[in-house]
């Protein structure tokens, strides 16, 4: 299942202003002992919110790598023991000042055995992440457009957004994803082909083109792929115009190098004849 996460509308313009860090100082030096409640556990880490943040607005991750992550009695539990709605005890030396933040230094995290109803954050959650991907609430993020161009016949499809990472004005906001290749159907666009199809990356809501621009694909067989193999660089021309292949796979990334506006986007979509 596509795990890509966004930013509530009602509650992420509040934390775009003033992040909450849930604790930590970003490059604090200092172990001071958090609590917290996990709202969604991925492949990757958990999502929580700490003791003390209303809703999602102090959103913050916590990685499984280097972590030892351990049960009231002590002994280790594994990722796939762990579930919304356990609280758990934590520490860190420092932080990431996006949204969510993203906490380091985090040797060990130890589940209190008490339980909470997190219904009402998961809600909040996944509504946030419809809302960003979607591009309904993007906070100045450039939205890709693939246009598609075979002779006299012209059309555009928006792809979704996947893991990407923005800053505005000092404040930043994160966006996690599963690689495209394993998004479901209904988040994976399709562009049907015809013979010789160029298309071409435009990019829309932000002043000049990405500085960087990469592409990447797989064979659509590829899908649900438990490792994800390497994808086949694709190259493009100055106008983002690229010869495309059916039955196929892409990722774009996107990078903007601005001061004060800018960060590093990706989409993916898939083709078809």
């Amino acid at each position: 299942m596509v795990k890509i996460r966004k930013v509530l509308a009602a509650t992420a313009g509040a934390v775009w202003a003033a992040l909450s860090l849930g604790g930590c100082s970003a490059g604090a030096e200092a172990v001071t002992q958090e609590t917290g409640v996990i709202f969604e556990v991925t492949a990757t880490g958990v999502y929580l919110a700490p003791e003390g943040t209303e809703g999602i607005g102090g959103a913050t991750f916590i990685g499984f790598n280097g972590v030892e992550w351990l049960d009231a009695e002590g002994h280790t539990v594994l990722p796939a023991d762990l579930a919304p709605g356990q609280v758990v005890e934590y520490s860190c030396t420092s932080v990431l000042e996006t949204w969510p933040s993203t906490l380091s230094g985090c040797e060990q995290v130890s589940l209190t055995g008490q339980t909470e109803d997190v219904s009402d954050l998961i809600a909040q959650w996944n509504t946030a992440q419809a809302n960003l991907s979607s591009g309904t609430d993007n906070y100045g993020m450039p939205v890709l457009q693939i246009l598609q161009q075979n002779g006299s016949t012209s059309s555009c499809t928006m792809p979704l957004r996947g893991s990407s990472s923005w800053s505005r004005d000092g404040s930043s906001v994160m966006q996690d994803s599963d690689h495209p290749l394993r998004w479901e159907d209904a988040h994976l666009v399709k562009v049907n082909l015809a013979e010789d199809d160029t298309l071409t990356l435009s990019f829309a809501g932000t002043d000049g083109d990405p500085d960087v621009v990469t592409l990447q694909r797989w064979d659509s067989s590829d899908r649900g792929s438990k490792s994800i193999p390497d994808g086949e660089a694709v190259a493009v021309d100055e106008s983002f115009t690229f010869t495309a292949q059916p039955d196929s796979v892409y990722q774009v990334t996107a990078q903007w190098d601005g001061e004060d506006v800018g960060g590093k986007l990706s989409w993916g979509f898939q083709t078809a004849e």
